[in-house]
């Protein structure tokens, strides 16, 4: 089968990538996705099976041109288009709907149910792929001894939702990283200059010793696997963060908030920990400097679920096998 994946060369476009190689995919990644002419020469030439956009429109395939093009295809095209919603619900009523509505995919995929479900009362198909890992990205690495023993919180910067606890990334931040503060413990933070502000919303203290700045893609697994826990909030109730993978992908423990999709995904207590309370969190991140045997069958387990399940391998198959071409 013949792929062209149409959208900014951002991870998400190297993870498809792998995974579509390792299922015996033909895969191409578009250079021709900001003018009409170019796309419309690549895909006679081409002859795609399947065209798959995906990522946040902010960041893909915004161009009106492109997305007419696409919307206005003819009936019998030899393809079939879908796209891979992976902002999820904080986006799903503005940015991916704009995309959406304008390109008609024959199939949306999605990483959560509530986008998926505010889709469907606009009359589209389609289900849910939730992100996944790419082992060439994330993968075990020795120890590095400047994170041991660190708590660290590494996340971007949303204005508005960060401490706005009707969101549930500001329930999970409020809880996580912001009861830890409260209580004194130090958690090392890394993200743009505006994640400072997260740390004064909660202590008249400036985080001079524990804010690091953005940390570079490629050693963001450095990071996750070397520490004692990382803290991984989530956006909603029943979207997991790419983030949450990426921590176990690198065999990190991960220390997050309970949700839905965290029970769906993943077994509390064997693959991860996932709280209610701030006084949960405390009770673990104390228990587990004496249980260290328990503590490392955690990141083992987790570390084997993502790989044995959630590989971008994994997910295309899922989606492919959905859409009836596996």
């Amino acid at each position: 089968m013949k792929v062209l994946l149409l959208g900014d060369q951002n991870t998400f476009v190297y993870d498809l990538q792998w995974g579509y190689k390792q299922i015996g995919c033909n895969v191409r990644i578009s250079q021709n996705h900001r003018m009409k002419e170019s796309l419309d020469k690549e895909i006679q030439e081409y002859k795609p099976d399947l065209i798959m956009t995906f990522g946040s429109p902010l960041y893909g395939i915004r161009r009106p041109e492109i997305m007419e093009y696409l919307g206005k295809r003819s009936g019998n095209v030899t393809y079939q288009y879908i796209h891979w919603d992976t902002d999820g619900w904080l986006n799903a009523k503005v940015h991916q709907y704009m995309l959406i509505s304008k390109t008609y995919p024959d199939k949306i995929f999605t990483v959560c149910k509530e986008a998926l479900a505010f889709y469907e009362t606009k009359g589209f198909s389609g289900g849910i792929m939730r992100y996944g890992i790419n082992p060439e990205v994330f993968h075990k690495v020795k120890a590095n001894e400047k994170y041991k023993g660190m708590i660290t919180y590494i996340a971007n910067d949303y204005k508005g939702r960060m401490t706005d606890t009707r969101f549930y990334k500001g329930q999970s931040i409020d809880i996580l990283y912001g009861g830890l503060i409260k209580n004194r413990i130090k958690v090392d933070l890394w993200g743009s200059a505006g994640m400072k502000d997260l740390y004064s919303h909660w202590t008249n203290q400036t985080p001079e010793n524990c804010y690091h700045g953005i940390c570079p893609y490629f050693v963001l697994k450095d990071v996750y696997g070397s520490c004692y826990m990382n803290l991984a909030t989530q956006n909603s109730k029943y979207h997991v963060t790419k983030r949450t993978y990426d921590i176990l992908g690198s065999q990190g423990f991960v220390l997050t908030y309970n949700t839905g999709g965290i029970n769906e995904e993943f077994e509390n207590g064997k693959d991860l920990i996932a709280v209610n309370s701030t006084e949960e969190a405390l009770y673990y991140i104390e228990y587990y400097t004496k249980h260290i045997d328990e503590y490392n069958k955690i990141k083992e387990n987790g570390y084997k679920k993502v790989m044995t399940q959630y590989t971008y391998k994994h997910r295309l198959q899922g989606m492919l096998g959905e859409i009836g071409v596996l």
